[in-house]
């Protein structure tokens, strides 16, 4: 499967926005220095469903996910761009968002799936908050 044929999947893309709502719920209860049960009582949901939350397990609706990312401090935005526009933009974004010699900042779930320094070339796809 190649890069065209990745980003023409559904999956792909449910995963990614997956991953941008964990890293928001993370962000948000560390800097809240609140653990999965107090991000439960301050969404006002049962422990079980932060964890699907945080394991990737759901598959909600836009509005459930728009409700979500306020409730974690972030206001969600949806771009949606030609396939062809993306690869060609993203390619150059990745090569100049960060250069190899600065230092990058893994998530937790970066490093679930295997991502770290030795592979930032190999998925230069991947846009990373530059410390």
């Amino acid at each position: 499967m190649d890069r065209k044929e990745v980003l023409m999947s559904p999956d792909y893309w449910t995963t990614h926005i997956q991953t941008m709502l964990y890293r928001c719920a993370d962000d948000f209860m560390s800097e809240n220095n609140m653990n999965r049960m107090q991000l439960a009582e301050h969404l006002n949901v049962s422990k079980g469903y932060v964890s699907q939350l945080l394991n990737g397990d759901y598959d909600h609706r836009l509005s459930k996910l728009v409700e979500l990312s306020l409730a974690f401090g972030y206001i969600p935005k949806i771009d949606f761009v030609k396939i062809d526009e993306y690869i060609e933009t993203n390619e150059v974004r990745c090569k100049t968002y960060a250069a190899p010699w600065r230092a990058v900042k893994y998530t937790p779930i970066d490093k679930l799936q295997g991502i770290n320094e030795s592979t930032w070339d190999r998925t230069c796809t991947i846009k990373r908050e530059v410390a």
